[in-house]
């Protein structure tokens, strides 16, 4: 009976504790997390990508911004039989006409590390009847320069949606320039 009592008591207290709010954090937080989806010009022009991009933002000010983002893209149509790519970016942004936290336009620039994969068929030939191809499989490391343009909404005080256009340019001689719809959550 003394154990039912203080298990009763134990999980009133427990659901008082869940059960109340505290409003400790009265400004805005400076960052966010938002997670993209779109598509992408990888190498010259010649391979189309459904890129994937997840983005961690610091807002410095209403004028400055840094974010760091993971960007996956792939493909299977184009000059090459499959393509992939894996990239990291460090972008720094400014917003000339200021974040008022409902439309923050930005421009940004940055630094990007790639890997990209590819493959294409070397050779075709037909042994008994059958087509034997002979496929290659290629794998390019670079570092490179991001120019990016950026508009994001405010849905609510939390919820973000915005478009990013963005083009990069890669030491290896490739190029990824690419359209993105973007959806974000503030801490």
């Amino acid at each position: 009976m003394k154990s039912t009592s203080l298990l009763i008591t134990f999980f009133i207290g427990l659901l008082f504790i869940c059960s109340t709010t505290v409003y400790a954090q009265e400004k805005p937080s400076r960052l966010d997390f938002r997670f993209g989806v779109g598509t992408s010009l990888q190498g010259s022009g010649d391979m189309i990508t459904l890129s994937f991009d997840n983005e961690l933002n610091y807002r410095l000010n209403n004028y400055f911004a840094t974010s760091l983002s993971i960007s996956h893209g792939k493909s299977e149509s184009g000059v090459f039989k499959m393509g992939s790519f894996i990239q990291g970016n460090l972008n720094a942004f400014v917003s000339p006409f200021r974040n008022n936290r409902r439309n923050d336009f930005r421009l940004g620039i940055g630094l990007g590390v790639q890997n990209y994969v590819y493959s294409y068929i070397q050779s075709e030939e037909y042994i008994n009847g059958q087509l034997i191809q002979s496929p290659v499989y290629r794998d390019k490391n670079g570092l490179g320069r991001n120019i990016i343009i950026e508009n994001t909404f405010a849905l609510t005080q939390r919820l973000l949606l915005g478009l990013k256009l963005y083009n990069q340019f890669y030491n290896s001689g490739d190029v990824n320039t690419g359209i993105m719809l973007k959806a974000g959550v503030q801490f």
